[in-house]
């Protein structure tokens, strides 16, 4: 099997290229999330007042979304060469990633031949790059982050300045999408651990926690200025807690998991008056202590939803495309696929009745949503086993990935959850599957009877 497919391990790069354009091509016209790039488009506003946040009519407006989308916004609007850029990020991080596998475990080793054929494979991967978002950015540069910090460790003699250059590079991720924040105090952790307890590498990931978080000394200046509190992150948290409660159908507290949800709405028109924001500084706040007042009055509520949100995740995938969406039938594109897909599935016949790109792109969409989602699912099911085997051989690199998982995965079950933002961890769901692939293929190679 090997064999069969070695050649992709060769030509990886131009197949991840190819297949780069292409889903950028049918996913060209995707709307993704329009409302949240007006914001970014209003970070562009206030970048280039110089940061003045009178610019815009509401002050609640200046400290959501963090600014990094804005910053690329000011070089650029053209969407063909932000979409561009973003999908070379994407290609250099993968195979960034993967020079450093190559390395480590050698490029012929069947682990890595599997990450490349996955990544080549990978519709929703480049889905992912091929929309107007942060997300790709900030996961390129978390990539070449997390493989830099890996680097430094296992080489005989680190180096400082590999460290402080990955540490910029997740601090600079974190300008663009502040989900991650926490997780570099679990790294740090992770690595004094595993270095059994040594104080020079105490010394080292302090260097690297703090090259990380001097990026967001900006923004914290900034966020002063506008709202007159130092932020490492937007104001909106408040607000995704309070209506991820809602995600629960039926729950207690009658929350919808909307930004329209009435209850949050007269919550804080009944605190603040009429015409508050709910992503103020103030309502954030007031969001967040309302949140852990509702979980405290009713805990069992909240677990519901946890196990209720939990499931939803591994089987929900993650963001795999819109090819259905198309110039010509905007902004009803979504209505139409699915009038198609009911006359589909009433005669198998009728596909052939679709214009010719309906006929090209519904497949590649069928399949995008098909491997996403049993891509991510049976990588949590070996989740168990990859996590025992990176234990037990003290890999520092394949346990960084699956805490990273584990990172996106408690934070969607405890807070909110939407499958675009499992697309963050994608790639390490890539890794994370591709080992457990190997390991049953080395088990199946060792138990194989030998003729003698």
């Amino acid at each position: 099997m090997i064999r069969g497919i070695s050649w992709i391990g060769k030509y990886y790069v131009y197949l991840m290229t190819l297949t780069a354009l292409w889903v950028l091509f049918l996913n060209f016209h995707a709307q993704g999330q329009p409302g949240i790039f007006l914001s970014y488009l209003n970070s562009k506003q206030i970048i280039l007042s110089w940061f003045d946040s009178s610019v815009l009519p509401s002050p609640a407006l200046t400290t959501y979304p963090i600014w990094g989308y804005g910053f690329l916004l000011t070089l650029t609007e053209n969407k063909i060469i932000i979409l561009l850029l973003q999908n070379f990020l994407g290609i250099f991080s993968a195979w960034f990633l993967i020079r450093h596998l190559e390395r480590v475990y050698s490029p012929d080793q069947p682990f890595v031949i599997f990450v490349k054929v996955l990544t080549v494979i990978s519709v929703p991967w480049f889905a992912f790059y091929s929309l107007q978002w942060p997300f790709g950015i900030a996961i390129s540069l978390f990539m070449i982050s997390l493989t830099l910090l890996t680097h430094t460790f296992l080489s005989e003699e680190p180096k400082i300045k590999i460290l402080v250059l990955s540490g910029c590079l997740f601090g600079l991720a974190l300008n663009f999408r502040s989900d991650f924040y926490l997780m570099p105090l679990g790294f740090a952790v992770i690595v004094w651990v595993l270095l059994k307890f040594k104080y020079s590498i105490a010394v080292k990931v302090s260097i690297w926690l703090v090259s990380i978080y001097v990026l967001l000394i900006p923004w914290g200046i900034y966020t002063k200025k506008v709202s007159g509190h130092y932020l490492l992150t937007t104001t909106d948290p408040g607000a995704v807690l309070f209506t991820g409660l809602g995600l629960l159908p039926e729950n207690k507290w009658g929350i919808t998991p909307k930004d329209e949800d009435p209850l949050m709405h007269l919550l804080l028109k009944q605190k603040f008056g009429k015409g508050s924001n709910y992503i103020s500084y103030e309502s954030d706040q007031f969001l967040k202590d309302k949140f852990i007042e509702l979980i405290m009055e009713d805990p069992l509520e909240y677990i519901r939803k946890c196990i209720y949100i939990f499931p939803k995740i591994l089987v929900g995938g993650t963001y795999f495309g819109e090819f259905y969406e198309s110039k010509e039938c905007f902004p009803y594109c979504h209505d139409r696929y699915r009038e198609h897909m009911k006359n589909i599935r009433s005669n198998i016949w009728n596909f052939f009745d679709l214009d010719i790109r309906s006929i090209i792109t519904f497949p590649f969409y069928w399949y995008s949503g098909v491997f996403s989602k049993v891509l991510v699912f049976v990588s949590y099911l070996v989740f168990p086993f990859t996590l025992f085997y990176s234990i037990k051989n003290r890999d520092l690199f394949i346990i960084l990935v699956l805490s990273a998982i584990a990172y996106q995965t408690t934070l969607l079950t405890l807070a909110f959850y939407m499958p675009i933002y499992l697309t963050e961890v994608y790639f390490l769901h890539v890794i994370n599957l591709s080992l457990a692939i190997h390991l049953l293929n080395q088990r199946f190679q060792a138990r194989k009877p030998t003729l003698t």
